[in-house]
């Protein structure tokens, strides 16, 4: 006779392997149902490989120089300390350095030009103040950063806080708010902070790229962009159709630069390079997609593991 204590084990042994075997079985079907991928350079390149959209990217947009961003605190409780301002914007920085092709003027230069007799008079909550000292360093935004300390304690002799962070981000060209959300940085759970930011930074600022080429009868396509910039396999690009128009606006050329509202086409990255990637476009858009056109990354979902 089997003891008492066997047969709980037998059942969990039993309840486990089902768990395996209907995983197994998921991962089949799944496996099943995703399209099984040729390498798109030995495809010909057909008559409608050839055709180009309206508006292509000039060598300039090509390049995906990275956009600077001037960042100016204009509020900080008296609670946040040097290390603490320091820790909060190393983190914000590295969220849009990471997510979103940005690159961020060091915080240490930006104190030193603040302290310049030139800039006595500057105040850095005034937008106009702090469009003209973007616009003379170069930069394509600024942020204004409100912190403030919810929560403190000191852990094993390490200072640990939490802090909220209200960030607003606008254009130097025409003062435009982008960005105005309140986030938070837990010194203690750094990985779930920056998971809320990334999701924010990839909503607000999706990487954008082109379509160089595409093969196989438009069943891949090309585009600017790849693990240098983070992108990955199974990311998924929205394809959008642009118009680009250029006027003359009392006796100065500008040129204005428009996207669809509904997007083309969704395809996926299956091959990815160090500047460029290769993306599957499924058969039903094919007639859509087009050698010239700006794709733009959708935010990554959460992983299932």
């Amino acid at each position: 006779m089997k003891s008492t204590k066997e047969q709980p084990l037998k059942r969990s042994l039993v309840s486990k392997t089902k768990v395996l075997v209907c995983f197994a079985s998921l991962l089949l079907v799944f496996s099943s149902c995703v399209p099984k991928h040729v390498d798109p350079l030995t495809l010909d390149i057909t008559d409608r490989d050839k055709q180009q959209s309206p508006f292509p990217p000039s060598s300039e947009e090509l390049s995906a120089s990275p956009f600077l961003l001037l960042s100016l605190v204009t509020f900080k409780d008296p609670t946040v300390t040097g290390p603490r301002l320091n820790a909060v914007m190393t983190f914000v920085h590295r969220a849009f350095e990471k997510n979103a092709n940005f690159t961020a003027i060091p915080m240490r230069k930006v104190d030193e030009l603040l302290a310049s007799e030139a800039n006595r008079r500057f105040m850095a909550s005034n937008v106009a103040d702090a469009i003209q000292l973007g616009t003379t360093l170069g930069a394509n935004f600024v942020s204004q950063v409100q912190i403030t300390i919810k929560e403190s304690q000191v852990v094993k002799s390490i200072d640990q806080f939490v802090a909220n962070v209200n960030f607003t981000i606008f254009t130097t060209d025409s003062g435009q708010v982008i960005f105005k959300q309140d986030f938070a940085y837990d010194s203690q759970d750094p990985e779930r902070s920056e998971a809320d930011l990334k999701k924010l930074v990839q909503q607000y600022f999706p990487l954008r790229a082109y379509i160089l080429e595409t093969r196989g009868d438009r069943r891949y396509a090309k585009i600017s962009l790849g693990r240098s910039l983070g992108i990955k396999n199974g990311r998924e690009f929205l394809v959008r159709q642009r118009t680009v128009k250029n006027e003359i606006v009392m006796g100065l050329s500008r040129r204005t630069v428009s996207y669809s509202p509904l997007a083309l086409a969704s395809v996926k990255v299956m091959e990815v390079m160090e500047d460029e990637s290769w993306v599957f476009i499924a058969e039903r858009d094919r007639d859509k997609v087009m050698k010239g056109q700006t794709v733009f990354a959708k935010p990554e979902g959460r992983s299932l593991f």
